[in-house]
């Protein structure tokens, strides 16, 4: 299956993470220092800033202190504390079963999941695609993942995309905002993959009280999660 093609301001910071990573996250922790001290990168590392956070906030939000996010990522990703809970309990719920993550993001729900068990990641924005394959490097790097786990560049309800995921029990979507719908719909994942088990988040709060109020048999399937600056980050994951 052919790459996508990398985006330029990148493909820099990729090759390094396949290259030297150490030097790669020599840069971050520069950055990260200055992020603390509010001061501005120099013209050099502008680039890269842009997807690196002050070691504070980063600990606030609960992401892997290595990980590269977009502005996006960092504001809906899955934080990397209540990843490593939610791949924990998927990992009890089906011993050894094969994940599929199939809107992955910057990768970091998956990078955990990988601690966990097999797993594979589908992503169809090709910015956060990038990021998830340089996180995914440097996560192996620093050995916080055993395996590498396969990322590609597709929609997650693809055809290719289901044939890839073929071997896979577990279905694990979070859904995205898309204007004022969120994607991909929970009827569309469990008509693509039926017969799968499907774990499925939503956010935020707003959705979820509609979705528990129109689908009131999920609170016996679901946990709501909180994290961060109060109910404005809550999610709710429904495991099917």
């Amino acid at each position: 299956m052919a790459e996508n093609p990398p985006i330029p301001e990148l493909m820099q910071f990729y090759e390094l993470s396949e290259q030297n990573p150490e030097e790669l996250l020599k840069q971050m922790a520069e950055i990260r220092f200055l992020k603390e001290e509010k001061k501005e990168a120099p013209e050099e590392l502008l680039v890269l800033s842009k997807f690196v956070y002050s070691l504070t906030a980063t600990k606030k939000r609960g992401f892997a202190e290595f990980l590269l996010l977009d502005e996006y990522s960092w504001s809906y990703s899955t934080p990397s504390n209540f990843g490593a809970y939610r791949s924990r309990k998927i990992s009890s719920m089906f011993p050894e079963a094969k994940v599929a993550d199939i809107s992955c993001g910057s990768g970091s729900q998956l990078l955990e999941l990988c601690k966990e068990t097999a797993a594979i990641g589908f992503e169809k924005d090709t910015l956060r695609y990038w990021l998830a394959k340089i996180n995914v490097n440097l996560a192996f790097h620093l050995k916080y993942i055993p395996i590498k786990p396969p990322i590609y560049n597709l929609d997650g309800l693809s055809v290719e995309a289901q044939a890839l995921a073929k071997e896979a029990l577990v279905i694990l979507c979070d859904s995205w905002r898309e204007g004022e719908n969120y994607s991909p719909d929970l009827k569309d994942v469990f008509n693509i993959y039926k017969g799968k088990f499907i774990v499925y988040e939503l956010k935020p709060l707003e959705r979820i009280n509609f979705v528990l109020q129109r689908y009131p048999f999920l609170f016996s399937k679901s946990e709501i999660e909180y994290f961060g600056e109060g109910e404005r980050c809550s999610r709710l994951t429904v495991y099917f």
